[in-house]
């Protein structure tokens, strides 16, 4: 099989008239022959049929170097499989059609609207039954609070709560009970992100808001497990949903505590750092769906 390129090779005068003669030779047998005809794909194949193209990512703990092969001759790239996955099984279903995801006032194109009607559930699973940590985080818009409601519970193990006045709250179960809360009175209809975090071996509860610390505690003991779903923007069984003009992005639920450095991270950039090796659960970045996205940093994350 004949190459362009093997003959594009001068040296010396006599070697370029030659290999212009060459190239002229195999000019004219291309065009002689029919388009289908086999000798033509391969006479134009002007490089190595494969190519591999290799790229390191080092993202958390976990190993997703890839490969993409191209096969020129198709002009098409195939991608191979990493070769460290995390297997996402759990069950998620959404109640009701209130959710609607802006595309004007995304934010870097994320955001969920609840019209008041609709919730997440996620079946219950050992992935959520934690014992001396959680951290909670998302990106919000909460409206004036009248009645209450919920934005994360899962119940009689830790939940994320506005009460009546314009309270946020956040709260661990341990002892048969809800402890006292740490709290954050909100401005409605305004834009601000919370970190919501415990560990009970000595940190206790903190909320942190836009990236501050705003209500900590010294409290003990270990996180009550339960049979109960996690749910987002309500309780369990659909009480307590989100009010009117709730909107919500970057939804995240971790089995560890959250450091105060974390918490700044995601203020500023709405992404998750990695750098504390601790496993990321959930992910709903709530981009144009409320679909999981599994181990993701904002799209790509695994600890």
């Amino acid at each position: 099989m004949s190459y362009l390129n093997d003959f594009i090779k001068p040296s010396d005068y006599g070697a370029v008239r030659k290999d212009i003669n060459r190239i002229l030779s195999l000019i004219h047998d291309i065009t002689a022959q029919e388009p289908e005809d086999e000798g033509l794909q391969e006479r134009i194949c002007i490089s190595s049929g494969v190519k591999l193209r290799t790229t390191t990512v080092t993202v958390g703990a976990a190993n997703v170097n890839n490969t993409d092969t191209l096969y020129k001759e198709n002009f098409l790239w195939k991608r191979k499989k990493p070769s460290s996955v995390y297997t996402y099984d759990l069950i998620q279903a959404t109640t009701g059609s209130g959710l609607t995801f802006p595309v004007s006032t995304t934010w870097d194109g994320a955001r969920v609207d609840n019209d008041g009607t609709s919730y997440i559930t996620i079946t219950d699973h050992v992935k959520f039954d934690f014992t001396d940590e959680v951290g909670i985080s998302m990106k919000v818009i909460l409206p004036a609070s009248a009645g209450g409601f919920v934005l994360c519970e899962k119940v009689n193990e830790y939940r994320l709560r506005v009460t009546d006045t314009n309270t946020l709250e956040f709260a661990i179960y341990t002892g048969g009970a809800y402890q006292t809360p740490v709290t954050y009175t909100y401005t409605p209809d305004t834009v601000f992100t919370i970190v919501a975090t415990y560990k009970s071996s000595a940190s206790g509860q903190k909320l942190y808001i836009d990236g501050s610390l705003s209500d900590s505690d010294s409290i003990t003991g270990a996180i009550n497990n339960s049979t109960g779903d996690l749910c987002i923007m309500a309780t369990a069984g659909g009480t307590n949903i989100a009010k009117a003009n709730t909107s919500m992005a970057y939804f995240g639920l971790f089995n560890s505590e959250l450091s105060s450095t974390w918490a700044t991270d995601f203020n500023t950039n709405s992404l998750y750092d990695s750098s504390d090796g601790f496993d990321e659960i959930i992910t709903i970045n709530f981009m144009g769906n409320e679909d999981a996205t599994p181990d993701a940093e904002i799209g790509l994350f695994i600890a």
